[in-house]
C-alpha cells in the first residue's frame, strides 16, 4: 500500500510582509521570545552550518526583527547585537515563538506534522523554504538534516491550512499524491493519473492549470 505522508493540522508560514525593525532594537524586543543560551550539552545540531547570515525573522505576534543569525530544523541562533566579541553565544529563539524568517531572496516559513519518508521520523514543525503557490496550495522544500550536511536529503511538501503532504520520489506516487491535492477539479486530477510519465517538473505545469480553474470559478458570476 502506497503511503502519502499526509497529515491533516494547521500549517504555518504567512507571508513574510512588513518592514524589519532596527537591528539596535533587538535586544529589548524580543524579551520573551528567547528561551535559553546555546549549551554544549544539546543534542547534535541538524541545520546547514552554524554560521551567521544576515537577515530578518518574524515573531508569533507578526513583529519584524532584523539581526544575523543562523538555524537547525527548530531554532534560530541569534548573535546578541549588544556583544563585539564574535565568540559570544548566540541566544536560541525556539520555532514555536516564530512565524519564519529570511535571508535575502530566500523566504522560510514553519511547516507541521508530516512524517519523513525515509526515516520514518514524525515532525511536529519544522523550517522550509518557500519554492511557490498556486491553487490555494504553498510548494515548499524541507531539507532533513540527520547527520549533517552530507547525508542532508531535500523533500518536496505540498501544504494546505490544514494538510501538509510529502511528495514521494517514486514518479506514480507522485502522480496520485498531485491526483489527491486537485481531486476537487476531477478533470484535472484524471487527467494526472492518465499521464504515463510524471515527475516532480510537472507539478508546477499542474498546480498552474489548478491554479487557474480556482481563480475562473471564483469569479463572481
Amino acid at each position: 500500500m502506497n503511503k502519502f505522508y499526509c497529515s491533516f493540522a494547521l500549517v504555518g508560514g504567512a507571508a513574510l510582509l512588513g518592514a524589519p525593525a532596527a537591528q539596535a532594537q533587538l535586544a529589548g524586543a524580543i524579551t520573551g521570545l528567547i528561551i535559553g543560551g546555546v549549551s554544549k550539552s544539546q543534542n547534535q545540531f541538524r541545520g546547514p552550518g552554524m554560521v551567521y547570515r544576515k537577515g530578518d525573522f518574524q515573531q508569533a505576534n507578526g513583529v519584524w526583527q532584523r539581526g544575523r543569525f543562523y538555524y537547525d530544523w527548530q531554532n534560530l541562533y541569534i548573535a546578541d547585537p549588544q556583544n563585539k566579541d564574535k565568540k559570544a553565544p548566540p541566544q536560541r529563539c525556539a520555532i514555536d515563538s516564530l512565524r519564519g524568517f529570511a535571508f535575502g531572496t530566500d523566504t522560510f516559513c514553519i511547516v507541521r506534522r508530516f512524517t519523513v519518508p525515509k526515516t520514518g521520523e514524525y515532525v511536529r514543525s519544522s523550517f522550509a523554504r518557500k519554492m511557490y503557490r498556486a491553487g490555494g496550495i504553498q510548494v515548499n522544500e524541507y531539507v532533513d538534516y540527520r547527520t549533517g550536511l552530507r547525508d542532508a536529503k531535500p523533500y518536496t511538501l505540498l501544504c494546505r491550512p490544514d494538510t501538509t503532504v510529502v511528495v514521494p520520489t517514486n514518479p506514480q506516487d507522485v502522480r496520485r499524491v498531485t491526483a489527491y491535492m486537485v481531486q476537487d477539479y476531477p478533470a484535472l486530477s484524471a487527467q494526472v493519473l492518465q499521464m504515463k510519465e510524471f515527475t516532480p517538473e510537472d507539478l508546477p505545469r499542474v498546480l498552474g492549470a489548478y491554479d487557474r480553474w480556482k481563480a475562473f470559478n471564483a469569479r463572481p458570476k
